[in-house]
């Protein structure tokens, strides 16, 4: 598999490691999708809506359903974030 092959390669890379982990959920790979998004988690970047989504999806699969509500509330507050940062851009003009 392709994206196994680029996650050896670049560890740390998160979007393939995002990429990989959603694989592993599709193909029911459940506990190893989740192995490699909690590694993801744990690294200090900046996670963007997909990858938490994704997250939120794997955590669902494992029966994660309190944590899985959790990511959900994150991800509502950055979807909140960033509606009004544009309406804040379309009433400065």
């Amino acid at each position: 598999m392709m994206s196994g092959r680029a996650l050896m390669k670049e560890r740390e890379n998160d979007s393939y490691m995002d990429t990989y982990a959603y694989i592993m959920l599709l193909k029911g790979r459940n506990d190893e999708a989740l192995k490699v998004m909690e590694k993801l988690m744990a690294m200090e970047v900046e996670h963007s809506i997909e990858v938490l989504e994704h997250y939120r999806d794997i955590l669902q699969a494992c029966g994660k359903n309190d944590a899985a509500l959790d990511v959900q509330k994150k991800i509502d507050a950055l979807k909140k974030a960033g509606e009004n940062s544009k309406e804040q851009e379309t009433s400065s003009m």
